[in-house]
Order: C-alpha cells, then sequence, then structure tokens
C-alpha cells in the first residue's frame, strides 16, 4: 500500500512536532521552510560561545505522554536535564518570590479587598455572562470588575493591547489565568474548593521541586536541553527525523499551492516543486488566509508585538537562582529576565554565562528605536529583579530586535479564525491548519495529535 505523501509548511515547533507524528505514522514527510535555517524561534544565535535562545524557554513535566513524545523526539533519555524552576514578579517595584503573576496583594488593602468579596460573588453566583468576546470581559467573569481593573496596566504592558481591546482567547497565553490576592496560608484554605483552586494563585516556593500530577518520574517540573539550548533540540530532532526519511528543505522562497483532483502541487520560488496528498500548515493562519483565500480579515484581527531583546555576559557567581522574573511595573521597559545560560550549563572558560532581558514594545518606542540608550537602565531592572547579585557587573551585551517576536489576538480574532479554518477545511479538505492559539508546548502537542490523527 502506498505510503500518504505529506508536506509540512513551517519548520518551527509546531512543524517539528507535526513531522515527527506523522513519520511515526508511516508517512512520507516533507518540510518545507522559508526561512535559511530551521527551528522558527527556537532556532537560537550563538555569541561569544554561548547558543542563545529568544527569549525564555523550557519544558514542562505536567504529562509523560507528552514528556515521553519530546524524548522519542530526540531518541536520547540523556538529552534533556531536569530543571529546578524558581521564578518571581515584580510589582510596585516589590519583588515577590514563587509567582510568576502580578502579586495584587501588594496594592492598597482596600481595592484588595473589593477584588477578594468580586471573586468569591463570581464563584458562587454562578451568574456567568452569555457573551465574553474579549478578554477583559473573561476576567470579569472570571474574578470580578475590580481585579479586571487591577491588571489591566500588566496586560497592556506584556500584549501592548488594553484588555477591552484582546479577545478572549488571549487569556491562554498564561499570565493571567490566576490572580494572588490573599496571604498563603488563607489562599491554600480556599484552593481546596475546585473553582477558587482555578482563579486563586499562591506562591510555589514550598512546592516548585515537587512533580506535578501524571508527571514523567524522568524529571521534576521542568527540563531543559543539556547542550546548545534550544537551538540544540532543532538540530537533534532534525538529525533523528532526517534519519527516519523525512526531508527538510530551507530558504524555498515564496510558496505557490495548487490543488488538484487527486494531489496538491507546492511550487516553491528557489527549490522546485512537490507533489502530495496532504498539506499541513504551520503558518500564521493570516499567511495561510492571504496565500489561498487572497484575503486579509486575521491579518486585521491579529496584533504582532515587536521586541528588543538584551543579553548581558556575567560572572556565573554573580548569578542568583531566579530561573526567571516577569516584571509588570509599567515604568519599567524589561518585562521578561532570565537566567537561561545557567540553567542551561552554558559556561565559558572564565566562569562567564548569559542573561536574557526581552523588552515588549512599539516600533515607535527608545527602547526599539535607540536600545543601547536604555542599557544601564535595563541592567538596574536585572539587579532589582534579584537575578544577579547587588553590585554585580556585566562584561559585554548584544541587542537583538524583532518586529513580530509573539503575536496577540484581538477582539473577534477566534470566532474569525474559526470561519477562516472552516471555509478552508470546505474547499480545501487535504488542508490541515494547525491552531496558532495553542500557546505552550505541550498544547501545540496535544493539538498536533489531535488534527493530524485521522492521516
Amino acid at each position: 500500500m502506498r505510503k500518504r505523501e505529506v508536506i509540512i509548511l513551517g519548520s518551527g515547533f509546531r512543524g517539528l512536532a507535526a513531522a515527527f507524528f506523522l513519520s511515526s505514522k508511516g508517512a512520507n514527510v516533507v518540510v518545507l521552510e522559508k526561512a535559511p535555517q530551521f527551528g522558527g524561534v527556537l532556532s537560537g544565535k550563538i555569541w561569544e560561545g554561548f547558543h542563545l535562545d529568544y527569549g525564555c524557554h523550557l519544558f514542562d513535566n505536567n504529562r509523560k505522554d507528552i514528556t515521553d513524545f519530546y524524548l522519542e523526539m530526540v531518541e536520547d533519555d540523556d538529552f534533556f536535564v531536569d530543571t529546578p524552576v524558581q521564578y518571581s514578579s515584580v510589582l510596585n517595584g516589590r519583588v515577590t518570590h514563587g509567582l510568576a503573576i502580578p502579586d495584587l496583594s501588594l496594592l492598597p488593602k482596600p481595592l484588595v479587598s473589593q477584588a477578594l468579596l468580586e471573586l468569591l460573588e463570581m464563584v458562587t453566583s454562578n451568574s456567568a455572562k452569555s457573551s465574553q468576546t474579549t478578554l477583559f470581559e473573561v476576567l470579569v467573569n472570571r474574578f470580578g470588575d475590580t481585579a479586571s481593573q487591577l491588571l489591566a496596566p500588566s496586560i497592556e504592558k506584556v500584549y501592548g493591547n488594553p484588555s477591552k481591546d484582546l479577545c478572549r482567547s488571549a487569556l491562554n497565553q498564561g499570565l493571567f489565568k490566576r490572580v494572588k490576592l490573599l496571604p498563603d496560608d488563607i489562599g491554600n484554605l480556599l484552593k481546596i474548593m475546585p473553582p477558587l483552586d482555578e482563579r486563586i494563585a499562591v506562591k510555589a516556593d514550598s512546592n516548585l521541586n515537587s512533580p506535578y500530577p501524571n508527571s514523567s518520574p524522568k524529571f521534576g517540573r521542568n527540563f531543559y536541553p543539556a547542550k546548545h539550548g534550544m537551538s540544540g533540540f532543532v538540530r537533534r530532532a532534525v538529525d533523528v527525523l532526517k534519519s527516519r526519511g523525512v526531508s527538510f528543505f530551507s530558504s524555498t522562497g515564496d510558496m505557490e499551492l495548487e490543488f488538484r483532483d487527486k494531489n496538491i502541487n507546492v511550487k516553491c520560488q528557489n527549490i522546485g516543486h512537490f507533489s502530495c496528498d496532504n498539506i499541513v500548515s504551520t503558518l500564521s493562519p493570516s499567511d495561510t488566509e492571504t496565500q489561498i483565500l487572497a484575503s486579509r480579515r486575521l491579518c486585521d484581527k491579529i496584533c504582532p508585538i515587536p521586541m528588543t531583546l538584551l543579553y548581558f555576559k556575567v560572572n556565573s557567581h554573580d548569578v542568583s537562582s531566579v530561573t526567571y522574573s516577569h516584571n509588570f511595573d509599567i515604568e519599567s521597559i524589561a518585562f521578561r529576565i532570565s537566567n537561561a545560560g545557567s540553567y542551561g550549563n552554558q559556561y565559558d572558560r572564565e566562569g562567564q554565562t548569559y542573561i536574557c532581558i526581552e523588552c515588549p514594545t512599539n516600533l515607535t518606542e527608545v527602547v526599539w528605536e535607540n536600545p543601547s540608550s536604555k542599557v544601564t537602565e535595563i541592567w538596574q531592572a536585572v539587579i532589582s529583579s534579584g537575578a544577579v547579585k547587588t553590585g554585580a557587573m556585566y562584561d559585554n551585551f548584544l541587542i537583538l530586535q524583532t518586529p513580530r517576536s509573539y503575536s496577540v489576538p484581538l477582539r473577534g480574532y477566534e470566532a474569525l479564525e474559526n470561519q477562516v479554518f472552516d471555509l478552508l477545511s470546505t474547499h480545501y479538505p487535504r488542508l490541515i491548519n494547525l491552531s496558532s492559539l495553542s500557546f505552550s508546548k505541550n498544547e501545540i502537542v496535544s493539538d498536533v495529535v489531535s488534527k493530524l490523527e485521522i492521516l
């Protein structure tokens, strides 16, 4: 029986996971990548001997089946190392260890008390609103109006838009599903109730090293490549897939899809033509819509967030045990500070490692137009976060910029994406689009398995 021929558009994490799953099911797989390198945002960059990640990336060990999926992708049980994670957040200039979200309990007590009363009323009244199209409406329905208002500045800093302008699906991007309003002893008592457990956050200092339910015994809560960062994972996954017969092509140039009765032709500007039974697109839905339907409705409903990234080369003795820290102060241009060099075991002969700072911005702000003028300010944010010791100095720094680090869905995006996908599946049933609303790596793997199981 002839094997099914499948072409995957894009070699980011979605594309690699899809290629692994389909090749494991016996399909002949070809991966086409428009960029010169494979891996998308995981491709990274080498700087002064360090394999830099573009931002903070970790693997979560909260589902054994998905952790096993990753281990099979690299065919090496020793490829990853267990990564004990310690995180913190900053709000109003105060650091809360063991918390990755804004610590609203630091705000004025009358506001916090009002927010808590409203949250309890929302849980006990079961008065869910029928229409929740924006992130703000979802948060009001989840926490009440006061907590939603208190979260608004942090949301606008991270997502570049007010919560009232964002689609409800922005909640899936993870940072604002719970609120911290209470001391931990009271919060832990309330979390016995499932509806409150889903909404209330407590500091995780005491259980960061305890395993998740249903996790793999191989690791604790998180793990990471033992060498060369996430780019090492990409190279290893590509090598394994090639050994299984998957073909990879980069620098394809523009691609044109031609749907015929019995097959699909893909014309690549730089490398020629390919033919297949099915196409799996990991491109952004807006790009797929533009390319195949010649319409641009989704482009107006998705907002790319520009990012300036700074990498500081520092003495490893000055680096703290904080794995990453989120700064929610709107006065600070820094957002996420991660010690990726340390948890990736990247040290040079002089004992130096690197720290990454992510600064979401827009194309008119100084941190984008003249980032070198903000280096001192950003370094001070690193010190204030506790990621390095007070008085520590950096040896060197690197600035990288991208006009599209991640994208956030604007009001109405989710419904429109569903319409576009329905239209594509009706007219092009052999084209499978992977959801852009799956955010974490584990969610992406789940989406890949559920969407491609039919092939």
